[in-house]
């Protein structure tokens, strides 16, 4: 689950990347909507030009950059997620070293009490 965490982060973190490449050329593809939403598989992509429409350029790198953002904090929430759940784990591998601690402290402290 940890994995899949980090591959959604490293997505969001290629996003906001790409965002800023296209930010700084003055370029960018237009969001499409509903059936058109995989316009990877056809070419007809609307391509955005700051000298153009700049209106239309600023819409559109807002959606990249919200979409970018939320995908990032997906995965940071997810990672966090999976961490405190392997934390609390008790199958986990290490679960066992944290558990003989404990008992060792547990078992100080009564010898240390004198009674």
């Amino acid at each position: 689950m940890r994995i899949s965490s980090f591959i959604v982060l490293a997505l969001g973190i290629v996003l906001l990347g790409s965002n800023g490449y296209d930010e700084s050329r003055g370029i960018t593809s237009a969001p499409s909507h509903g059936y058109r939403r995989y316009s990877f598989l056809n070419s007809s992509s609307q391509m955005l030009f700051k000298q153009d429409n700049a209106e239309q350029l600023r819409n559109a790198m807002t959606y990249h950059w919200a979409m970018a953002i939320i995908i990032s904090l997906v995965g940071v929430v997810w990672l966090v997620v999976s961490e405190r759940m392997e934390r609390n784990d008790p199958m986990a591998p290490d679960s066992d070293e944290k558990i003989d601690e404990e008992l060792k402290q547990d078992e100080a402290d009564e010898k240390g009490d004198g009674r």
